[in-house]
């Protein structure tokens, strides 16, 4: 699977549309559905979208913060970390392509 396009991303919005670039101006989306949703919400989703790239390394940082923690402490399997740091996984799989 292809690697996601590096951040971090903008939002700009020209003439009702909103558009998402990534660092390198490359336009990543754009929406215009606010007649559907109204522009409140396009512009919401249109600001998370560009946030992924963020959360992505965020998730990825957490992650092996949590591990870290579990190597010097004993934690009961199924657990909260122990779930957590399964969804983490889950998450960083699905937005890098795979099975999440």
């Amino acid at each position: 699977m292809a690697k996601h396009t590096e951040g971090p991303w903008s939002v700009i919005c020209r003439e009702g549309e909103w558009l998402i670039y990534g660092a390198d101006n490359f336009k990543i989306h754009d929406t215009f559905n606010a007649a559907v949703n109204g522009m409140e919400i396009v512009e919401a989703n249109a600001r998370l979208i560009a946030c992924a790239p963020h959360l992505l390394e965020v998730c990825k940082e957490a992650q092996a913060v949590l591990r870290q923690g579990l190597q010097w402490n004993r934690f009961e399997p199924g657990c909260r970390l122990d779930r957590l740091l399964k969804r983490l996984r889950e998450a960083i799989e699905k937005a890098e392509g795979g099975r999440g």
